[in-house]
C-alpha cells in the first residue's frame, strides 16, 4: 500500500471512529480504551509468564 493510500485510509478510520464515539458519548456506555503497540504480544508480558522482561504497567493492566 502506498504511503498516500495509508495515511487516508488511516484519516478516514480516525474519522469514523471519532463520530462513532461522539455518538455514543450520549448514552451511558463505559469508555473503552484501545493500547496498540508495535511488535507486542501476549507473550512479552511478565504476567503471562515471561521472565525476561519486566513490565509492571502492562501486568498491572492484565490483573485489572
Amino acid at each position: 500500500m502506498r504511503r498516500r493510500a495509508f495515511l487516508k485510509s488511516t484519516f478516514m478510520a480516525t474519522a469514523a471512529f471519532g463520530a462513532a464515539q461522539f455518538a455514543l458519548a450520549k448514552q451511558d456506555k463505559p469508555n473503552i480504551l484501545f493500547i496498540i503497540s508495535d511488535d507486542q504480544c501476549y507473550e512479552t508480558i511478565r504476567e503471562f509468564g515471561l521472565v525476561d522482561i519486566d513490565t509492571p504497567n502492562l501486568d498491572r493492566l492484565v490483573k485489572h
